[in-house]
């Protein structure tokens, strides 16, 4: 699978991958000695990150002169992705209840004041319908403050139950699983903001974590 992620390349991805293994481990640390463990996980990601930031601050570093340009080419694309974020939200500001209908983000992002300037990065995009590429901003801006407060019940629900588990359950088969599946589903909402995927494939997913935390009884 980490085979499988590198070749990918996947900002996205990385995202998810990281908040989710971050995630696992705090609630395992939290289920075997408490807030302490969790202080521990989060020293040693700050020890471990502060020698490349302060290696990326020297402006000669031959690091600083790798991550650029690795990122060079892709700077287009994370403004992009701003800017759909940007243009949600505008849709969001103009139809807050209910949003503009389930599937019409491309009309109304069209309308806004940021679309010309998304449309001449990218001109592609004229040329087909532009999904929100955000979980999020989708929400926001087809579905109002009813949709997003509705998806948000049903998401933290499901994930307050599954943590119960992951720190209650005693078979350790059932506590590891319980942790993975909410470590994922936290994964998938933070990389939301930015990309919303193949969200049927997620659904699917997510209403089988659903059921097994059912079926645990948690």
């Amino acid at each position: 699978m980490l085979g499988a992620l590198l070749l990918t390349n996947s900002r996205t991805a990385w995202i998810m991958v990281g908040v989710t293994f971050i995630a696992f481990l705090s609630v395992l640390l939290f289920r075997k000695i408490g807030t302490k463990g969790v202080a521990y996980l989060f020293l040693a990601l700050f020890l471990c990150s502060t020698p490349l930031l302060y290696e990326y601050s020297i402006k000669s570093s031959p690091f600083r002169a790798r991550v650029k340009q690795y990122f060079h080419y892709r700077m287009d694309s994370f403004d992009s992705h701003f800017m759909l974020l940007a243009g949600a939200v505008e849709v969001f500001e103009k139809y807050p209840l209910i949003g503009g209908g389930y599937g019409s983000f491309f009309e109304h992002f069209s309308a806004t004041k940021i679309a010309p300037a998304y449309f001449s990065r990218d001109p592609a995009a004229l040329n087909t319908r532009v999904p929100a590429h955000t979980i999020w901003g989708e929400l926001l801006a087809e579905t109002g403050v009813l949709g997003l407060t509705t998806f948000s019940i049903f998401v933290f629900a499901t994930m307050a139950g599954l943590l119960y588990g992951a720190l209650k359950l005693i078979n350790k088969k059932e506590f590891l699983i319980s942790a993975v599946f909410f470590s994922t589903i936290l994964g998938w909402l933070v990389a939301g903001v930015f990309y919303s995927y193949n969200s049927e494939f997620f659904w699917i997913i997510i209403s089988f974590m659903t059921a097994w935390g059912e079926w645990c009884d948690i």
